[in-house]
């Protein structure tokens, strides 16, 4: 992926990724045909193809420069007039209408075109579709062996072309549904899960112990006098203390716990497989981690330190009764002199 397409929105960058490609294909083709039809002596179709490569270098160019309706329409008419004029010459024998096919589908695939606009121009190519199919076989004949390479290559080509933008813009929508829904279960500061998705996840684990038992431990971290650190070094530095202890904790952790920015200053951690003592000795050590970590705030700041309530999740009991537990753990250890780890019960 270049930069280009990259700083697009994703609805641009699916536009930007099937013109660029299919491009590629139309400059190479027409230029293929200008040999082709000055060798036979059809000069005026060759005259035609040294327009349409013309166009399609411009409609190309116009897509880098992120003008891509214009690119759009530089195609579609290049392909609807070369299209028909080549019928007229050589007749539909030819061949040359089949690039309308492909055309179809880049217009109903493109949205940056409003649904009337698409509509009506859907409509107009098939009419002109249909029209053409309706002109006589041969108008001109080029000799029995041009007649079929020409039949072949307008019939290859265009199924190329169509199966190119089908390709790339379903690869692009797969990639770019992808990037939204991972956007969709992060917290934009921290990049950790966000509220949402960790309940998604608590709930997966909870359906998976009703079904399999075990246990499950459920972590309430709470940065200690967080707003003495926006109140002292501004909102901006405090966010930094969010992201450093963010990655701590995310350090920390053994490779099958999650862990999520529950709101404010506060993470939520899921320990799988883990009983109270094993999330609680985890625990320990992220608390230690963060209380000696040099968080940047400058000479004589005091040391950044977090509270940390555990609870765990057991057959018979539910998600949200080992979330209160937690909270209610954190909030004795908040009231018990923070920076430190408090169990439930």
């Amino acid at each position: 992926m270049d930069s280009t397409s990259s700083s697009l929105d994703p609805l641009d960058h699916r536009l930007y990724v099937v013109t660029d490609r299919a491009a590629y294909v139309g400059i190479i083709a027409h230029a293929a045909f200008i040999p082709m039809f000055a060798y036979v002596g059809v000069w005026p179709l060759a005259a035609v193809n040294v327009a349409s490569v013309v166009a399609w270098v411009t409609a190309f160019r116009m897509n880098r420069k992120r003008h891509q309706v214009a690119a759009v329409v530089i195609l579609a008419i290049e392909v609807v007039v070369h299209g028909v004029l080549a019928v007229a010459v050589l007749g539909k024998g030819s061949g040359f209408h089949y690039y309308l096919l492909p055309l179809l589908a880049y217009i109903a695939l493109n949205q940056r075109l409003s649904q009337r606009v698409v509509l009506g121009a859907l409509a107009a190519v098939t009419a002109i579709f249909i029209g053409l199919d309706f002109a006589p076989e041969t108008v001109r004949s080029l000799g029995p062996a041009f007649d079929v390479l020409f039949r072949a290559t307008n019939l290859v080509i265009p199924t190329i072309t169509l199966s190119v933008i089908c390709y790339v813009y379903r690869r692009e929508s797969v990639s770019t549904e992808g990037r939204l829904q991972r956007l969709a279960s992060r917290d934009a500061l921290t990049g950790l899960l966000n509220r949402r998705a960790m309940r998604e996840r608590l709930e997966e684990e909870e359906h998976r112990i009703e079904r399999e038992g075990g246990v499950l431990s459920v972590v309430l971290a709470d940065i200690d006098l967080f707003k003495r650190v926006n109140d002292t070094y501004g909102h901006e530095r405090g966010d930094d203390v969010l992201v450093e202890t963010a990655r701590i904790m995310s350090a920390g952790l053994r490779q099958h716990d999650v862990v999520a920015r529950w709101g404010g200053e506060e993470f939520l951690v899921m320990l799988p497989s883990t009983a109270m003592t094993g999330a609680s000795t985890v625990m320990e050590r992220l608390r230690e981690a963060i209380a000696s970590h040099d968080f940047g705030l400058g000479q004589g700041a005091k040391k950044i330190t977090m509270t940390f309530g555990v609870a765990t999740l057991r057959e018979g009991s539910t998600i949200v009764d080992c979330i209160r537990l937690a909270d209610e753990a954190l909030y004795r250890g908040k009231t018990g002199g923070r920076n430190r780890v408090v169990c439930a019960g």
